[in-house]
């Protein structure tokens, strides 16, 4: 994984190539380390799979069909001699005459300040959540336990006096007290249900929005390189035609970068919407089942 990482960020400058999973994770709820590296692994692969351009790379498919080791070492050798990486990669793409890209600096100039918006509120929301999982294996289940306790200790004392009709008022008590540690139970473990999950969404798009103010600054240096040609063409230090090769070859990487910044917009809704809709799904399934714990305790009471 980390060699096709590599050959990618080499190769595609102006895509988005998102970090590998960190190597290190602070499991909790009983998170296996091995499994929850495979899982972040697979969304990686997803990831550049979804990519118009990364998935169709020789590298990338290399990666993912070639099952023999001489094969393996073969097509790894050639990845490593490709010489259309970097820069020379723009070499191989070619802009549609239907492609304006007039306002391409304004655009991408304003992406880049999309994304340090967005990065700044993701990593708040990140520690909140963060926050939030804490508090629910932390003070909200000891809060819910206490309670509990504190009705099962009622209920001890009514069961001193063993009046016959004091016997269902008794059991009520009783019920409440579990209930509540059920609930603590429930508490204690729903992080694992919804805010775990949406804190992975969280993570890998704060991996994603790292790759891209490299990506802005390379149109920010390709847009000052075509400045500076224009500038020499008026002073009659260049050549009309070397200006021109070069002020396409920026609007191919303007037309790039603009494709590229559709393609993350377009996977952004796709992605926290179906994160968002798991959430709140997740919590009203949460707090569901408290309500019928709760119900079922309160009707106990209509036995007395």
């Amino acid at each position: 994984f980390d060699w096709l990482h590599d050959r990618l960020v080499e190769k595609f400058t102006i895509l988005s190539v998102p970090p590998l999973p960190d190597k290190q994770y602070a499991g909790r709820y009983g998170e296996d380390f091995i499994e929850k590296r495979r899982e972040r692994l697979e969304m990686w692969l997803n990831r550049v799979a979804r990519h118009p351009v990364i998935s169709k790379s020789v590298v990338f498919q290399h990666f993912l069909t070639c099952k023999d080791e001489k094969q393996w070492k073969t097509g790894k050798r050639r990845a490593e001699k490709d010489e259309l990486v970097g820069s020379a990669f723009f070499l191989t793409v070619s802009r549609g005459p239907d492609i304006v890209t007039t306002t391409g600096d304004q655009e991408v100039e304003h992406f880049g300040r999309f994304v340090k918006s967005m990065d700044d509120n993701m990593l708040k929301l990140k520690a909140r959540c963060q926050e939030h999982c804490e508090q629910h294996s932390g003070i909200f289940t000891r809060e819910y336990q206490r309670l509990g306790l504190m009705f099962t200790k009622i209920s001890e004392t009514f069961a001193l006096e063993e009046k016959s009709y004091a016997q269902p008022i008794t059991e009520a008590f009783a019920q409440t007290g579990t209930t509540y540690d059920t609930v603590a139970k429930l508490y204690e473990e729903q992080p694992k249900n919804d805010l775990l999950p949406f804190l992975d969404v969280i993570r890998e798009y704060l991996g994603i929005l790292s790759t891209y103010p490299d990506i802005v600054e390379v149109h920010k240096d390709s847009s000052q390189k075509i400045q500076q040609c224009n500038k020499m063409k008026e002073e009659e230090k260049m050549a009309d035609g070397d200006v021109q090769e070069i002020t396409e070859r920026g609007a191919v990487l303007t037309a790039s970068a603009l494709a590229e910044i559709n393609h993350f917009h377009s996977e952004r809704v796709i992605d926290l919407k179906a994160a968002m809709q798991n959430f709140l799904q997740e919590q009203i399934s949460f707090h569901e089942r408290v309500i019928d714990n709760l119900r079922e305790a309160l009707g106990k009471y209509d036995q007395c």
